[in-house]
């Protein structure tokens, strides 16, 4: 993720922000078969905030293999595409 999108609340020296990410597996069809939700609090310093705005931020979410055969999933059968979204959603200021 980009860094430099992001907009950060700065409070005592630090930059402050709240990232939610959303992993969802669904078959090429669009039916729903996992998910999963992750928070991550940023209460960045200096050299922080200049690190991930030089390199970006990382982020990896692991599902378990789904437990039914994916006859129509997109490695069988086309894709209905990869998607990924950012929504920055700022904190009001205390």
């Amino acid at each position: 993720m980009d860094a430099k999108a992001l907009r950060f609340i700065q409070r005592d020296a630090r930059s402050i922000q709240q990232l939610t990410f959303t992993t969802v597996l669904e078959t090429s069809s669009g039916e729903f078969l996992d998910g999963k939700q992750a928070i991550m609090d940023l209460d960045l310093g200096l050299a922080t905030l200049a690190e991930f705005e030089a390199k970006g931020i990382q982020a990896t979410a692991q599902l378990p293999p789904p437990t039914r055969r994916m006859a129509d999933s997109p490695s069988h059968s086309g894709s209905r595409g990869q998607r990924i979204g950012a929504w920055t959603l700022v904190p009001e200021a205390q």
